[in-house]
């Protein structure tokens, strides 16, 4: 039984992030949804729940402001950003929020791609019906 409000469901159904990225290289790992209770909000009552992602401390973010990366290990990072996006733009998903904050790092310092709320699996021609993504990232 799934404990995650249906929105939240129908997201993760939406760009399979429940099943298909579950082993996907340099993609956060999803381990389980809690639901925590009840609340209402605006006069919407829903349940309560968090997403339990496996443990990825730093970002890239907090990484630069220490200065810039050395040319091998910025060619690294790279080369996984690459391996990610060309393993969800396989499978039709395209992320539309990469960002410094939204690049994680494990333990092993190994590339993880987080936050998928933006996130859609296209069809047909391959192109979204919307436009969206953090302003100062968007691409022109």
């Amino acid at each position: 039984q799934c404990l995650l409000p249906a929105a939240a469901r129908l997201h993760l159904r939406k760009i399979g992030h429940s099943a298909g990225l579950a082993f996907a290289p340099h993609i956060i790992k999803l381990h389980a949804a809690v639901r925590e209770g009840a609340y209402e909000d605006e006069g919407w009552q829903d349940l309560r729940s968090a997403l339990v992602f496996e443990y990825a401390p730093h970002n890239l973010a907090d990484i630069l402001e220490f200065g810039p990366l050395s040319e091998t290990i910025a060619r690294s990072l790279f080369a996984q950003l690459l391996d990610a996006l060309n393993y969800l733009h396989g499978r039709n998903i395209i992320h539309r929020d990469i960002k410094p904050q939204n690049l994680l790092f494990d333990s092993h310092f190994a590339l993880k791609i987080c936050d998928f709320g933006l996130s859609t699996k296209v069809t047909g021609d391959g192109h979204p019906k919307t436009v969206c993504g953090s302003d100062s990232f968007k691409s022109p």
